[in-house]
């Protein structure tokens, strides 16, 4: 995976400007939901940067081919 920042998440998710703040309120969200599916670890915050997303080997993100 590679580290995305909070900055260009909020940006490519709300037109309008947000704080990093709401950005981490729904990654949480996310993260709550993949653990489910995918177990732990999946979404993972980097100090500083933002977050990366590391898919379980064998697991593929859906609509990415």
């Amino acid at each position: 995976g590679k580290v995305v920042s909070r900055e260009r998440i909020a940006a490519s998710v709300w037109s309008s400007g947000t704080s990093t703040n709401v950005t981490d309120v729904y990654m949480s969200y996310l993260r709550r939901k993949l653990v489910t599916v995918l177990g732990d670890g999946v979404l993972s915050s980097v100090r500083g940067e933002g977050y990366i997303l590391k898919m379980p080997a064998g697991e593929e993100i859906i609509g990415t081919r």
